[in-house]
């Protein structure tokens, strides 16, 4: 295994997730109609001029959100080290669906979008591991240490672990995902690539919460210093997802084989939809 290298650890901000606030309801609850008085919401912009496109959208993310919130309690539960990856996935994705909610613009559904395309290339190895199928070969490095690790392992070794499934999903599954958004078409280049840079938002925002989780399982840990380690982790992962969204965009060859996954996800799950948005309704 490579040396422990925090930098790293927050790869798993990538993606790039739901409202900083709590969840709203169950999934499959309804959004009521448009309730004019209720306190306007960040998120309104965003679905007065949607075709119920966006909304099938954020649905399939807040079904994502659920899976992933499955990985981190268990990981809170059991400490058992292959869920280690959802569990930081889950803050980053939390942060980057209130992301795309909150922009009004045509970026929004993109930026949903994208989050869907790139938990698919990790969803459909974990799906394959979980079965006893082989992994892509990028991935069989993350599956293979961590089902060699003990639940009790610490910090520095868990972050050893996370750096495998790192490197998997950033220097190869992104630039799979964005050169699949390239060729579709159906998003201008310049808005594909402005919202792509919308994700390093999330960074910053989501490391308390990666923090939290990481002492809970290792109170060794809580009183480390982590605020420039974490500042060093954001730089490098922006670096690294610059370098795979332009391969992406290149038409260099991937390092990947098999095509781009797509999943099916569940479009009337709302249980991470935010409680703002519940209480008011979709005004159009």
């Amino acid at each position: 295994m490579r040396p422990t290298s925090l930098p790293l650890l927050l790869l798993l901000v990538i993606t790039t997730s739901c409202t900083a606030g709590k969840a709203g309801p169950a999934a499959g609850a309804a959004i009521p109609e448009c309730d004019p008085a209720a306190p306007e919401t960040p998120y309104d912009r965003f679905f007065s001029r949607d075709d119920g496109t966006g909304l099938a959208l954020a649905g399939r993310v807040s079904s994502v959100l659920e899976e992933l919130s499955a990985g981190r309690d268990r990981y809170l539960r059991t400490g058992e080290p292959v869920e280690l990856f959802p569990t930081i996935y889950y803050h980053t994705t939390r942060f980057g669906f209130d992301l795309a909610l909150r922009d009004g613009n045509e970026e929004g559904p993109v930026l949903l979008d994208m989050i869907l395309r790139f938990y698919d290339a990790y969803k459909n190895n974990r799906d394959r591991h979980d079965t006893g199928k082989a992994p892509e070969a990028h991935w069989m490095p993350f599956f293979e240490a961590a089902s060699a690790a003990d639940p009790d392992i610490g910090i520095q070794e868990s972050i050893d672990i996370l750096n495998e499934g790192v490197d998997a999903h950033i220097l190869y599954d992104v630039p799979r995902f964005v050169r699949r958004m390239r060729d579709e078409g159906t998003v201008d280049e310049a808005v594909l690539r402005s919202a792509f840079k919308r994700f390093d938002e999330v960074f910053d925002r989501a490391s308390e919460d990666l923090r939290k989780d990481l002492s809970e399982r290792d109170p060794a840990s809580a009183g480390m210093e982590f605020d420039s380690l974490f500042r060093s982790a954001a730089s490098m992962v922006r670096f690294k997802r610059a370098r795979g969204f332009e391969l992406g965009m290149s038409d260099r060859p991937l390092a990947t084989v098999e095509p781009q996954p797509v999943l099916e996800h569940d479009p009337g799950s709302r249980k991470f939809f935010p409680e703002q948005l519940l209480r008011r309704g979709i005004c159009r």
